[in-house]
């Protein structure tokens, strides 16, 4: 049974059971009644979702050693990366297994670990490595994290992008607003890891649907954005301008990528008052960037940590059935909303 299944049942917006059962948000006493209702019926039990299955397989783990690579040396430092391997070693552990990080050199060759070390498995995350090093690693169960990486070989562990789009668009939704903006990037590269766009998509799809009108702003790919603070803090303050150019000027706003935060102080710059004059909802926000934020804006997160515990799980399926079909685990992600 899925939140969205009990959401359907209670006859409430997914978003409204999701901050119930998660608890971190607000919920109308009515919507409470429903949701309650609904578990009743259904026998559903929140705890269980919360509580996660001890690990099996610890005896496919031949050699209790597991490669975590690297191909993206920022990412390894994020606050999310730092996450996601704690939730790998919390899992190793449990195996009595050992995690070996790795990472790809800059003339890209294998990683030396995969040729010293006896090992179960890799997991993966970062840009696609060469045509020649993918081979490599096809030897071994490969599972990556998030959306990038080779479609070719290796199963997957990542958010379920949609799913965000629709906690967003239920949230504002619920709270009354009619006029709506989603802030979204380009996609002119030939690289993959578009989630932004999957979650632009969705969210207008769901708007279209309900007949809500809707305005799109996009910014440049945010690889572009990276270049200076100057660059950054321009192509804000253009989003910024544009969403006040619109007529009727929206009420609440949905930001697809990691601008939440930035777009947050524009508006306060030109007098807006985020989540009182005009809703908003991010996703992926930097979280050291949330701190300073009064009132705290709305944002749509999947833990690191639970991506990492999956994917070692995952590892073991694969393991066990290596000739099962490829896996795409989707990964739900919460809603967080500031207290009303």
């Amino acid at each position: 049974m899925t939140i969205r299944e009990i959401a359907k049942i209670a006859g409430v917006s997914t978003a409204t059971a999701s901050r119930f059962i998660n608890e971190n948000g607000f919920v109308s006493k009515e919507a409470k009644k429903k949701i309650l209702k609904a578990f009743e019926e259904t026998g559903y039990d929140p705890a269980k979702r919360k509580r996660r299955t001890p690990p099996n397989g610890t005896s496919s783990l031949k050699h209790k050693n597991v490669v975590m690579i690297w191909t993206d040396a920022d990412s390894e430092q994020s606050t999310n990366g730092q996450s996601m391997m704690m939730g790998i070693t919390k899992i190793l552990q449990e195996l009595d297994a050992t995690l070996t990080i790795a990472h790809l050199p800059d003339n890209n060759e294998i990683p030396p670990a995969l040729l010293k070390n006896k090992i179960d498995g890799i997991l993966i995350t970062g840009p696609t490595p060469s045509p020649a090093i993918c081979k490599k690693l096809q030897q071994w169960p490969v599972v990556w994290l998030l959306q990038q990486g080779s479609p070719n070989f290796g199963d997957r562990v990542q958010s379920d992008h949609a799913f965000a789009s629709e906690l967003a668009y239920d949230y504002l939704t619920d709270q009354g607003c009619r006029h709506l903006c989603c802030m979204s990037s380009t996609s002119t590269s030939q690289c993959h890891f578009k989630y932004w766009k999957t979650r632009e998509n969705h969210f207008l799809n769901l708007a279209e649907e309900a007949e809500i009108q809707t305005s799109l702003i996009t910014c440049p790919e945010l690889t572009e954005l990276y270049a200076s603070p100057s660059t950054l803090a321009a192509s804000v303050s253009k989003l910024v301008d544009d969403l006040l150019k619109l007529t009727p000027r929206p009420d609440g706003l949905y930001v697809t990528n990691w601008l939440g935060p930035y777009i947050y102080q524009e508006l306060i710059k030109h007098g807006i008052s985020p989540m009182k004059d005009l809703l908003m909802v991010a996703g992926d926000p930097n979280i050291s960037a949330l701190r300073y934020l009064t009132p705290k804006l709305g944002t749509t997160r999947l833990s690191g940590a639970a991506i990492g515990e999956q994917a070692v799980e995952t590892l073991l399926q694969r393991i066990k059935k290596p000739d099962m079909p490829q896996i795409t685990c989707m990964l739900k992600p919460e809603l967080l909303i500031p207290e009303a």
